[in-house]
């Protein structure tokens, strides 16, 4: 427990919540002894973005730009849902944070013994929540993502204009490189456990909060510009790159699809598998390939289908690549999480393994390109959000 409470206040900590305790000179206030010239210099002034935000910003309006380009030109109206369920998630995510961030300083207050545990938790939740450089880090990363979100979502669509070529090669490629079987045939002891599916499958649907939650993180984080940087510039890259580019010119539906498609039946034992649990174990999977399905049948292509390369596992590899600077226990989750994704991905049929060897492939040479920029802009770790807002 002793550990698990360290583990907890570290999180916090590096999220820049310290905690107020009462000390010779008062109260402590959310960043430290103010009398420290770091802190002294950290008194509100008006200047330009931080390093790398500019950049950022380019590439997300960008990206929104041609999106609406894209959109104009194929007579698509630009869903701007994304932005009302992009608000909201953050909302709600931020509301789940503040109350466990309030229960591991209530915790504290109540080891030390605080005579004052309200006072020293307000003091230290509206120190940070009404920090103005925080707030205005927040609202450029809000910003980014959105931005980049409504240009994503007009221009995946192009992945799909060429039909899909590529399904029985990327069938072939990995019977190929799995032995002369298909991946999945390797999975079978798991589908005798409908439980284990049914969580991976859970799992693999708390990939799109996970995104949520990294980005609030990083919009209301105190320190690690470089990583912040590195992250959202791999993001956008992999993003634009796998999921456009890429998708374009190998185009492929994946294994759900694939009988349905005409392609064959190397994948209708899968199908029936997952079927199978689906009457016992309720499977979000399977609704949701229906539901692209029917979409895509009916000519509505609201959400166009694209497997190659596996953004899902693009993304994961981002964050475990994000989370592998703080130490072991960021690292065990980082990697358990994309291990999960990757697996899950092959387990419900959504992807075949090459489409996710390509992501990992997509995401380490994004994250490596984010690093050589970030160098040439000058960013590093040791800017933290105060100095950085300067």
């Amino acid at each position: 427990m002793v550990r698990l409470y360290r583990t907890a206040m570290s999180i916090v900590e590096n999220a820049g919540v310290t905690p107020s305790r009462e000390g010779k000179s008062g109260p402590m206030s959310l960043f430290a002894d103010t009398s420290k010239p770091a802190l002294r210099s950290a008194a509100p002034r008006r200047s330009a973005l931080p390093a790398g935000d500019g950049t950022l910003l380019i590439i997300a309006l960008g990206t929104a730009l041609v999106g609406q380009a894209v959109g104009v030109f194929s007579g698509r109206r630009t869903d701007m849902g994304v932005v009302t369920s992009v608000l909201e998630d953050l909302a709600l995510l931020g509301l789940l944070a503040f109350a466990v961030v309030s229960f591991i300083l209530f915790i504290d207050a109540a080891r030390r013994r605080s005579k004052t545990p309200a006072r020293d938790i307000l003091t230290t939740l509206f120190g940070f929540l009404f920090d103005a450089a925080r707030l205005m880090q927040f609202a450029r990363t809000a910003a980014i993502f959105i931005l980049f979100a409504i240009g994503f979502g007009e221009l995946k669509g192009l992945a799909a204009i060429g039909g899909f070529a590529w399904d029985e090669s990327f069938m072939h490629l990995e019977r190929w490189l799995h032995f002369a079987r298909l991946p999945h045939e390797w999975l079978r002891p798991v589908y005798d456990w409908p439980l284990a599916v049914q969580i991976v499958n859970f799992i693999y649907n708390l990939w799109y909060f996970v995104i949520i939650g990294v980005v609030l993180a990083i919009g209301i984080g105190r320190g690690g510009l470089e990583n912040r940087f590195r992250f959202l510039f791999a993001f956008m890259a992999s993003w634009l790159i796998g999921g456009v580019l890429i998708a374009s010119v190998f185009s492929s539906a994946g294994p759900c699809f694939y009988g349905r498609l005409g392609f064959g039946g190397d994948y209708a034992l899968l199908m029936a598998r997952l079927g199978a649990i689906d009457l016992t174990h309720n499977l979000y999977a399977l609704s949701t390939q229906n539901m692209l399905w029917e979409s895509y049948a009916g000519g509505v292509n609201a959400s166009p289908i694209s497997a190659f390369p596996s953004l899902h596992v693009a993304t994961a590899t981002l964050i475990a690549l994000f989370a592998w600077p703080s130490g072991w226990l960021g690292r065990m989750a980082g990697l358990a999480f994309l291990a999960t994704i990757l697996f899950g991905s092959v387990l419900l049929g959504w992807h075949y393994a090459v489409d996710g060897y390509a992501g990992i492939l997509i995401a380490l040479c994004a994250w490596k390109v984010a690093g050589f920029v970030s160098a040439r802009l000058h960013i590093d770790n040791d800017q933290g959000l105060v100095r950085g807002d300067r």
